[in-house]
């Protein structure tokens, strides 16, 4: 999200009803970038009447990078979530009543998840298809159950992969802290 200069580009994924995952990876880059995911998580902490210098500059500081995510949330949103958020003081805040706006929608997650789980048990490699693409397709659908809550082991992966290879070839699979590694030895 961030070029090399360190600023942001200029162009934002902007959330809609239908991006909220895709959306929370791409602002959650940014704020580890902009180093404020505890404030995000935990809220922007108040500063002691009684603090020393080094406290109140850190809050100072704190204060500084809340103002400017709140900032980008705000370019990040339509006009229909803008105003549930407009009156956000913190990024905290904003972050939360979006969370509940769109990522409350559990029903919603658990009907998309059966269907993952669904296209991923009835996936076969096709005739003709390469390795490299059926493999893409796979780890596609696994990608989507894990922003979906749904861990699954790169053992299991593996051995989907082999389990649903088409039989004309003669496959040597490796698998690896890296992933998968296929070999294809046509018969």
């Amino acid at each position: 999200m961030a070029s090399a200069s360190g600023y942001l580009p200029t162009s934002l994924l902007v959330l809609t009803n239908k991006n909220y995952d895709r959306w929370c990876a791409h602002i959650r880059v940014i704020f580890q970038f902009q180093e404020v995911t505890k404030i995000v998580r935990d809220g922007l902490q108040e500063v002691e009447k009684n603090s020393f210098d080094a406290q109140i500059a850190t809050h100072h500081d704190a204060e500084k990078r809340n103002g400017k995510d709140l900032f980008i949330i705000h370019q990040c949103v339509d006009t229909n979530d803008f105003k549930k958020i407009v009156s956000s003081n913190t990024v905290k805040e904003a972050w939360d009543t979006l969370e509940k706006a769109h990522g409350g929608a559990d029903k919603l997650k658990k009907v998309t998840l059966y269907i993952l789980r669904r296209q991923y048990e009835l996936l076969q490699m096709n005739k003709g298809e390469s390795v490299a693409k059926y493999v893409t397709k796979l780890l596609t659908i696994t990608n989507q159950m894990k922003t979906n809550v749904e861990q699954l082991a790169t053992l299991m992966i593996v051995e989907k992969v082999m389990k649903t290879l088409t039989s004309t070839l003669d496959h040597i699979m490796v698998a690896n802290k890296k992933g998968i590694q296929c070999y294809n030895f046509q018969k």
